[in-house]
């Protein structure tokens, strides 16, 4: 397996969002085990007072973010190609454009009612705009490769 065989700039960015999705697949799991995160990360108020929903919406959560980064990876493994790879990097690049532009609608909040001592946390500012850069690199990363993103045993066409 070639992995990194076609490793180079062009995909420095779909490496990063490999990397991130990883990153908070795996943050989802520690907050099954520590409460303080589940605090720290602003969880759903549903799931504040009962630890079987932080379990089952955490490993949920992981195993979703889990898939965004297997699915990422493969964009550099030109043997194993899953199908519909393109549709499926174009669909989570679309998840986290829908999340990113929430920035901007935050931003506005945030703006109008500072002095109504309404706050939208800096968390969520900082979340919202990493959303909005991944959701960018996604769709760069996906439409620059297009062509070669095809499965290369796969009839598709192009």
């Amino acid at each position: 397996m070639k992995l990194f065989k076609k490793l180079d700039l062009l995909n420095v960015p779909i490496v990063f969002c490999a990397v991130v999705n990883a990153a908070v697949a795996m943050l989802h799991i520690s907050n099954t085990f520590s409460p303080g995160m589940i605090k720290y990360f602003k969880f759903p108020n549903w799931t504040q007072n009962n630890s079987i929903q932080i379990i089952i919406y955490s490993l949920i959560m992981a195993i979703i973010f889990l898939v965004f980064a297997f699915y990422t990876w493969k964009v550099l493994d030109e043997d194993n190609r899953p199908p519909f790879l393109r549709s499926i990097l174009l669909l989570i690049g679309a998840i986290y454009l829908i999340r990113g532009l929430l920035f901007f609608v935050e931003v506005i909040i945030k703006l109008r009612t500072a002095s109504l001592h309404y706050n939208i946390p800096t968390f969520e500012l900082i979340i919202s705009a990493v959303a909005l850069v991944i959701g960018v690199f996604y769709f760069e990363s996906t439409i620059s490769n297009w062509k070669s993103l095809v499965k290369l045993n796969s009839k598709l066409p192009e």
